[in-house]
């Protein structure tokens, strides 16, 4: 259910996906209301269409989705505004009716991992993601390519 819709239209479209959309999913704990709003409300102010729902699950967010589209300069600035600690990445192919967007043009902020309750396909599990993993997708300078190649080396080893 959607709680609230904070929407911008995409002004510096990326030469790597056009129409990149951030969902922001708020908790109970870990990501408030408000912290998710002023999240999108940043975003927006850059280059984002944004878009805020309430997490069925109460429990603290751990982890995040990006896109096979999205581009390094755009996961980077979302990545510096998420106020708590990414433990794990969800696979690019990440079903969509977990949250996940096969068109690849999706970033999704607030998804938890760790204390799911429900039984997911295999190919829905998050990986884990080392700090190290995750500095190394947000370095200055990285072009789209190599973000991606790195993101896909992060969730399937390759």
């Amino acid at each position: 259910m959607i709680e609230s819709k904070v929407a911008h239209k995409n002004k510096n479209s990326s030469l790597y996906g056009d129409n990149i959309k951030v969902d922001v999913f708020w908790h109970s704990l870990g990501l408030t209301q408000t912290q998710a709003i002023a999240m999108c409300l940043c975003l927006n102010k850059t280059a984002f269409s944004s878009r805020l729902f309430r997490h069925r699950d109460p429990n603290c967010p751990d982890s995040i989705f990006i896109g096979s589209l999205v581009g390094a300069e755009q996961a980077r600035l979302v990545i510096s505004v998420i106020p708590y600690p990414i433990k794990y990445i969800f696979k690019p192919d990440y079903s969509e009716e977990q949250g996940g967007d096969l068109t690849g043009l999706k970033i999704g902020v607030g998804f938890i991992s760790e204390h799911c309750k429900y039984i997911r396909d295999r190919k829905d599990e998050p990986v884990k993601v080392s700090p190290e993993n995750l500095q190394s997708l947000i370095q200055p300078h990285l072009s789209n390519t190599e973000f991606q190649q790195r993101l896909r080396n992060i969730c399937w080893g390759n």
